[in-house]
């Protein structure tokens, strides 16, 4: 066995239980609490389709990577600082677009949600290709907006990142998320319909994932019937 195998495996096995916290509450866990952001570093650690180098940009991606890392005694101050450097002397550059997702993880464990937003819509308009990170800033928009009690768009967020992203691997969280703010706002007709549509999307899924987005459309119909 490869040793980037055991790295993956152990990898997947964390996604799993981030999935699974997600699933506990999904209310209290929000992609851009820092409790996401090793496993989003590991994605990028482990990908093979890496930029091209830049000596000082890959420096200073390394630095703020590694003190990501250390869970125990973070440095944020000085990753944030180090991120938007990196942001502004290579705005361009792969790794200078992905220092503005790292600025928003950092500002929305900070609680400075409105920061936390600009940072990722600025990595999501500058880059639609990373398979993580670009439909995963698009979900820390909509959580931004929910956090701040803006359902209406916050919906609007996950919709887009669903929209976008219809076969991301956690795409049925943008689902959930979406009708979570649509049923909040009782707008249950909305939130049937991207039910519907994401059953429509994965007709052959079997998952314990799947059945809750059939009981969330039975609700929401219901509810619909009684408007």
């Amino acid at each position: 066995m490869r040793k980037e195998d055991i790295q993956e495996d152990r990898f997947q096995q964390f996604v799993n239980s981030v999935i699974k916290a997600y699933y506990k509450s999904p209310r209290d866990f929000y992609i851009g609490a820092g409790v996401l952001v090793v496993a989003v570093i590991a994605v990028i650690v482990l990908t093979t389709n890496k930029p091209k180098p830049n000596p000082e940009a890959n420096v200073l991606f390394d630095q703020a990577v590694i003190m990501l890392m250390d869970q125990q005694r973070a440095d944020t101050a000085t990753v944030e600082q180090i991120l938007t450097e990196l942001a502004r002397r290579y705005p361009s550059h792969p790794l200078g677009k992905r220092a503005h997702f790292y600025l928003g993880n950092i500002n929305y464990a900070r609680g400075k949600y409105d920061d936390a937003r600009r940072e990722f819509e600025q990595f999501a308009s500058s880059d639609r290709s990373d398979p993580w990170l670009s439909p995963s800033a698009l979900m820390g928009v909509g959580n931004c907006y929910e956090q701040t009690g803006d359902l209406a768009r916050a919906a609007a967020a996950y919709k887009k990142a669903y929209d976008r992203y219809p076969k991301w691997v956690l795409a049925d969280l943008n689902v959930k998320s979406a009708g979570r703010c649509y049923r909040l706002q009782g707008k249950f007709s909305e939130a049937a319909r991207i039910y519907e549509r994401y059953l429509k999307d994965n007709p052959k899924l079997k998952s314990e994932h799947l059945d809750e987005v059939k009981l969330l459309l039975a609700n929401a119909k219901a509810m619909a019937s009684k408007r």
